[in-house]
């Protein structure tokens, strides 16, 4: 299973713009990244975190609006294709995993939605990530247990849900919004610093079993 923003497309500069953009318009506030920080899993976080939760809805709106324009020309990280493509050959079965909206469609965009077999976003549930929510309904949808399975992601969120869901295998990526530290506090059992190396890790992960 593998997460979206931060983890195979880099969002960190329009993620953090686009929030600061609405909380400026909106709350009429400066906060900086490191302020930001603590909740930026979700930007309703982000808002829930610094302002409250009156006027919630239409922060989300402004931020919506404004992200929208620019999610489309996100640049997939180096190695995603050719991870997607050996994960395939391997006859690994890929899930996406991620609180993004409109997944999929940008997935098709990139000429790489073929290569998943399960894609959970912020409309299948109910609650994102860090509850399990997101992490179970891909596995029933997979039709595997969480002890077969593994999670990438670069967010803390993203290695407190698999590690709620009882994902065995909950691998933390530097190269997004989290750092090593944090991701191994929040549960990870693996630490990469690049897509290039999971390939590679998941074989050692299978030869220890």
């Amino acid at each position: 299973m593998l997460d979206l923003d931060g983890t195979l497309r880099d969002t960190r500069d329009i993620i953090y713009d686009s929030v600061q953009h609405a909380l400026k318009l909106h709350a009429g506030k400066d906060f900086s990244r490191k302020d930001m920080d603590p909740y930026i899993h979700h930007h309703r976080e982000v808002y829930k975190g610094l302002v409250g939760e009156e006027g919630l809805e239409e922060f989300d709106e402004i931020y919506t609006k404004h992200i929208d324009q620019f999610l489309p020309s996100a640049e997939l990280f180096n190695g995603v294709e050719e991870l997607l493509e050996t994960l395939q050959k391997d006859g690994y079965r890929v899930a996406l995993v991620s609180s993004a909206r409109r997944g999929d469609e940008y997935l098709s965009q990139k000429g790489i939605h073929g290569h998943f077999e399960v894609i959970v976003g912020a409309h299948d549930v109910t609650r994102l990530k860090p509850d399990p929510e997101p992490v179970l309904v891909a596995l029933k949808r997979l039709k595997i247990t969480a002890d077969e399975a593994a999670m990438v992601g670069d967010m803390t969120a993203d290695m407190e849900s698999s590690k709620k869901a009882g994902v065995a295998y909950r691998i933390g990526i530097t190269h997004g919004f989290g750092k090593r530290e944090q991701l191994q506090d929040a549960g990870a059992t693996h630490i990469i610093d690049s897509l290039m190396e999971l390939s590679l890790l998941l074989k050692k992960i299978a030869g220890q079993k």
